[in-house]
């Protein structure tokens, strides 16, 4: 069973600017990371098979910066 990922807002509101201003893909992925759970409401299993990283980075990115 996949662990479930919860976000505050304010790391939702990061995870949304650092998708905007994204110049590297890894950026991107961070903040998709965060948004597929938080908006999209995928699991932390399934946005680790969408993105190609490790489910553990799933919850690591939950502090984008």
């Amino acid at each position: 069973m996949a662990r479930t990922a919860s976000f505050t807002d304010e790391e939702i509101m990061k995870a949304r600017q650092l998708r905007e201003q994204a110049t590297a893909a890894k950026d991107l992925r961070k903040a998709l990371s965060v948004l597929l759970v938080a908006e999209a409401g995928l699991d932390a299993d399934k946005t680790s098979d969408i993105l190609g990283i490790s489910e553990r980075t799933v919850f690591v990115n939950s502090n984008p910066k």
